[in-house]
C-alpha cells in the first residue's frame, strides 16, 4: 500500500516504502534454488501471493504481467511484494468489453494464459492472474518454467511457444520432482494453469485456502525418508472454498459432446483423407449451433492451423452468388496480409489454373484483380460448356485458398431453400458447414 499520496489529480503521486528485496526471478541463477525452492520456503512465499493477488483483485484490477520478474522477495525477511502494474486493467463488465478481448501479445510470453495470447478471441478477466501465478508457483517448485522452449529475435520461437500455451499440456511439478513435491501440492499448481479459466481456480483467496491446507498437512507428517521414490501426502477435494470474484457465465457447452466429436472425428477424417468433407447442422436460432462450431475451431484458428470464413445466407437472400462473394473477399484480405513471397506463389498457381480464363472469377470477385492483375477477355463457348468451364475455375479457385498444411473451413449460416441450395450445388458444397482441402 502507498504510504503518501502526493501531486493532485492532474499528476497525481504515489509514495512506497523501499523494499530491498531483489526480484524472484534473480533468486534461480543461485544454486540454492535452482533446482526449486524447498517446500517451508515455497508455502511463505506462495501464500503471500495469493494474500496479494486477491487484494489486488478485491480493488478490481488485473494485474496481468504477474511474473518471477515482477515478484521481489527478500530471502532474509521471507517478504514479498508485487510490482509493475503498467499494463494493469480493471475489472471488465459483466458483458465484457472489447478492451478486454486482446488483439496483440502483451505481457511476458512464458506466462500469458491461453486467452491473453489473443488467439482465442476470449474476454481476458481476473482469471488470466491465477494462470500467472500458477506459473510463477511451478517455477518455484521446480525451477523451471512449464513450457521451457525459449524465446529470441526469431518470430517462429515465439509462434511456437504461443502454439504450446494453447494446446500442450506441461509434465507436472510431481512429475519432474516426485521424492520433493507431494501430488495434493502439484494438483493445486496444475489446476492454477489449466487451459480454460472456468476449470481454474475462481479466486486467489480459494488457492491461498487449500494453499494452507496442504501445509498444514506437510507439517503434520514426517518428510519422506532419503531415497523415497514419492512424497506421501494424502489427497483432498480442492476449491472447496473457491468462490468467483464476480458473477460470470460459463463458456463451457453443456449436452454437446456427441455434436463435438461428431465435429472432430469429420476434420481429422477430411486431415486423414484430404477429400472435401460437409457436415449439416441443425438447430433451431439460439440453440448454440455457432457455439459448437466455435468451440471446435477455434484452438485452431490460433495456431493457424486452418482458414475459417463464414456467410450468413439470411443476409444475401435471393442474390446469385452473394454468399460466396462474402467469404471469398474474407480470404483474399487475409492472403493480402501475406509476405509477398507466399503470395506470389499464390498468384503464379492461380494463373495457371485460370490459363487466361480469369476474367470470369474477376467478374464475380473484382478484389482478385488487385492480385493477379486485370485478365484478358474469355473465348465464347456454347451455354452448356461455359456453365462447366466456370465450375471447374469456381471450385478448384476456392480450393486453391486450401493448403497440404492449413485446410479450409467455410461456414454458411442460415436455413437453406431451393434457390440457395442451387447457387452452391455447382461446386457440391450444401448450406451449413464444409471444409475442403486441396
Amino acid at each position: 500500500m502507498p504510504v503518501a499520496h502526493l501531486g493532485d489529480a492532474l499528476f497525481p503521486i504515489l509514495v512506497f516504502a523501499h523494499f530491498d528485496g531483489p526480484m524472484l526471478q534473480s533468486h534461480y541463477a543461485n544454486p540454492r534454488y535452482a533446482g526449486g525452492f524447498e517446500l517451508d520456503e515455497f508455502f511463505n512465499v506462495a501464500m503471500q501471493l495469493a494474500s496479494i493477488l486477491a487484494s489486488i483483485h478485491t480493488q478490481q484490477f488485473i494485474h496481468r504481467d504477474l511474473t518471477a520478474a515482477n515478484v521481489l522477495y527478500d530471502a532474509h525477511t521471507r517478504d514479498v511484494r508485487v510490482i509493475d502494474f503498467g499494463i494493469s486493467t480493471p475489472f471488465p463488465s459483466h458483458t465484457g468489453s472489447a478492451k478486454h478481448v486482446v488483439k496483440q501479445l502483451q505481457g511476458t510470453l512464458h506466462y500469458l494464459s491461453p486467452e491473453q495470447t489473443g488467439r482465442i478471441g476470449r474476454i481476458v478477466d481476473y482469471r488470466t492472474d491465477i494462470f500467472s501465478l500458477g506459473v510463477v508457483l511451478y517455477q518455484m517448485l521446480t525451477g523451471c518454467l512449464p513450457l521451457s522452449k525459449g524465446t529470441g529475435p526469431d518470430m517462429q520461437d515465439n509462434l511456437q511457444l504461443v502454439h504450446a500455451i494453447l494446446t500442450q499440456v506441461p509434465p507436472t511439478p510431481a512429475q519432474l520432482r516426485p521424492a520433493s513435491i507431494p501430488l495434493v501440492l502439484s494438483h493445486i499448481i496444475m489446476k492454477c494453469i489449466e487451459k480454460d479459466p472456468d476449470d481454474r481456480y475462481q479466486s486467489a483467496f480459494g488457492l491461498s485456502v487449500d494453499l494452507r491446507s496442504c501445509l498444514q498437512l506437510t507439517q503434520s507428517l514426517a518428510a519422506p525418508p532419503a531415497g523415497s521414490l514419492s512424497f506421501p501426502l494424502p489427497l483432498f477435494q480442492l476449491g472447496v472454498w473457491d468462490q468467483a470474484a464476480v458473477f460470470a457465465v460459463s463458456k463451457k457447452l453443456y449436452g454437446c459432446s456427441e455434436a463435438v466429436s461428431t465435429l472432430q472425428r469429420a476434420l481429422e477424417s477430411m486431415l486423414a483423407t484430404r477429400k472435401t468433407h460437409v457436415v449439416a447442422i441443425r438447430g433451431s436460432p439460439g440453440s448454440g449451433k455457432s457455439a459448437l462450431i466455435a468451440s471446435v475451431f477455434s484452438p485452431l484458428l490460433a495456431p493457424k492451423s486452418l482458414l475459417l470464413v463464414s456467410s450468413k445466407l439470411e443476409e444475401h437472400h435471393r442474390q446469385p452468388f452473394a454468399c460466396l462473394k462474402q467469404i471469398t473477399n474474407q480470404l483474399l484480405l487475409h492472403f493480402l496480409t501475406l509476405s509477398t513471397s507466399r503470395l506470389q506463389a499464390w498468384k503464379k498457381s492461380c494463373l495457371e489454373l485460370f490459363a487466361g480464363n480469369g476474367s470470369l472469377i474477376t467478374q464475380l470477385f473484382p478484389v482478385l484483380e488487385q492480385i493477379i492483375g486485370v485478365q484478358p477477355p474469355v473465348r465464347e463457348l456454347a451455354a452448356q460448356e461455359t456453365q462447366q468451364r466456370f465450375n471447374y475455375l469456381l471450385t478448384h479457385f476456392l480450393c486453391s485458398f486450401a493448403s497440404q498444411t492449413k485446410p479450409l473451413v467455410i461456414v454458411f449460416d442460415g436455413e437453406s431453400d431451393t434457390h440457395r441450395t442451387c447457387q452452391l450445388r455447382c461446386f457440391r458444397i450444401p448450406h451449413r458447414i464444409a471444409w475442403l482441402r486441396s
